[in-house]
């Protein structure tokens, strides 16, 4: 909501924005669905895992932002994120993103120079206060099984006391560190994210380790 072509909404909390995914779930006829969501997609796939409003086959969490109530801010300021929007509706191009994210591939920045002209502040705005006033670890601890979470080795907004946190909060959760890479993971370290991505998914969608139909069937154990 209120990014792209997405109709604009009356709030930007995790709790909206996990309304807005079970709604579609739900509209779409998904049977048992796997969430994988990046950043704030993360943070919302963890909200729709809690909240069990639909039932999900497992989530793939990629760099939450675990910034929050006592825990720090998030890294990049709101300020920024106003400028750059400014800047974006006044007509940019990836020139002048590449000078904010000289990091990202090309297409990336020609990407947000296209579409960040689309958002609204108000979502922006109230995205941004939730990082720091949502805190990720009310969720976390309680997101159900299997669920896995992918955090860049460098990311600002993984450290490595949330990467800690993370594991001893949900130990049935694996964590799997991506050298490397920043927040944008599948970005910085194109070949290590995928691959892990890979074996996650492979481990998620495949058919649960028991006895043979035919076994059941013959009495067998």
């Amino acid at each position: 909501r209120g990014r792209g072509l997405s109709d604009e909404g009356d709030g930007y909390g995790l709790a909206e924005y996990a309304e807005d995914t079970e709604a579609l779930i739900t509209r779409l006829g998904l049977d048992r669905p796997l969430l994988l969501g990046h950043s704030m997609g993360a943070r919302i796939a963890a909200a729709v895992a809690v909240r069990a409003e639909v039932p999900l086959r497992g989530t793939v969490l990629a760099d939450p932002p675990m910034s929050g109530p006592d825990r720090g801010p998030y890294p990049t300021t709101r300020e920024v994120f106003l400028r750059q929007l400014a800047e974006a509706r006044r007509g940019t191009d990836a020139d002048e993103v590449a000078v904010s994210w000289p990091t990202w591939p090309r297409r990336e920045q020609e990407l947000r120079a296209r579409w960040l002209s689309s958002c609204a502040e108000e979502a922006i705005v109230a995205t941004h206060h939730g990082f720091e006033h949502e805190d990720f670890f009310d969720w976390w601890p309680k997101v159900p099984g299997p669920a896995h979470l992918l955090y860049g080795a460098d990311s600002p907004v993984v450290t490595s006391d949330g990467a800690r946190e993370a594991a001893e909060s949900n130990p049935a959760a694996p964590l799997h560190r991506i050298p490397g890479a920043g927040h944008m993971i599948f970005w910085d370290a194109p070949a290590t994210a995928t691959a892990t991505l890979r074996t996650v998914l492979t481990a998620l969608l495949s058919p649960p380790a028991g006895p043979h139909p035919c076994d059941q069937a013959r009495g067998g154990s």
